[in-house]
């Protein structure tokens, strides 16, 4: 054991070593090197997304807040604020006649559409048999006939 000589290493030593494990070495540190960087790349740009849709959001957030303190005001939202209030004002005038017991109940209301659509079906229903009526009797005189 104590024949063993000191490793010395210089710019000169040799190295044994196949070339095609040289060349896998050297294709694995490429290989390693390109999924590294896509990794970064990947990431920077989510990162970036994630930054542009949290400006979108800020914005929106804080266009909302405005609107809803009546900083600001749009025609689409006058309209929607018109229109909630009309229909508020229908909600209350329907409460009052329910209150007031005057609301139509749905039983009611298709009592009255079939009662009157059971008249009209009678009312047509004695025109067709009048205008077969005239037709039957052209058509004994002779003056239906085709």
């Amino acid at each position: 054991m104590t024949d063993e000589k000191p490793v010395q290493i210089s710019d000169k030593t040799n190295v044994g070593l196949p070339l095609r494990n040289l060349i896998g070495l050297a294709s694995a540190v490429a290989v390693g090197t390109w999924a590294w960087f896509g990794t970064m790349e990947r990431l920077n740009q989510h990162d970036m997304r994630l930054t542009l849709m949290k400006a979108v959001v800020d914005a929106n957030s804080e266009w909302s807040e405005q609107l809803q303190r009546g900083e600001i005001s749009t025609a689409s939202s006058q309209e929607m604020f018109l229109l909630l209030e009309h229909t508020a004002q229908q909600l209350d005038a329907l409460e009052k006649s329910i209150t007031e017991g005057n609301a139509v109940s749905t039983n009611k209301q298709q009592e009255l559409t079939l009662n009157f659509l059971s008249g009209r079906v009678d009312s047509l229903e004695g025109k067709i048999e009048a205008l077969r009526d005239k037709y039957a009797e052209m058509k004994a005189n002779g003056n239906g006939a085709h």
